[in-house]
């Protein structure tokens, strides 16, 4: 039988403790699953810049009904709508019966064509 040398035995039982270690350390690791997290940011129209908004990393985005949210969700939860555009779409809904479709949202003024693509991800009808 073959005799091993000093380094080799010792090379041999470093590498048996670092494979216990990382054996011991997955078997006793279990990650927390969490519920998301739901951040929402301030969108008044003092803290909108003209430049297109990108979610944070991770960042889920919370989407409100059209037709239900109130005036002070929609201006605190969706970019591009300030207090008083918030009421304009409340009066609007109020007034058509709801809304059928988003792209509705064009018909009031003060929304254009970028102002609304920056709603649009926070926005559903049902």
């Amino acid at each position: 039988m073959e005799q091993r040398t000093f380094s080799e035995r010792l090379l041999l039982v470093a590498a048996l403790i670092l494979c216990a270690i990382l054996v011991g350390y997955n078997a006793f690791y279990s990650p927390q699953a969490s519920e998301p997290v739901i951040i929402y940011r301030d969108f008044s129209v003092e803290s909108l810049s003209n430049e297109e908004y990108q979610p944070l990393p991770g960042e889920s985005i919370h989407r409100l009904n059209l037709n239900t949210a109130s005036a002070e969700e929609l201006a605190q939860h969706v970019p591009g709508i300030g207090d008083l555009l918030a009421q304009d779409i409340v009066e609007y809904r109020e007034k058509h019966q709801g809304f059928q479709r988003l792209d509705e949202l064009k018909n009031i003024e003060g929304i254009g064509d970028k102002t609304f693509e920056k709603m649009k991800p926070y926005l559903t009808l049902s």
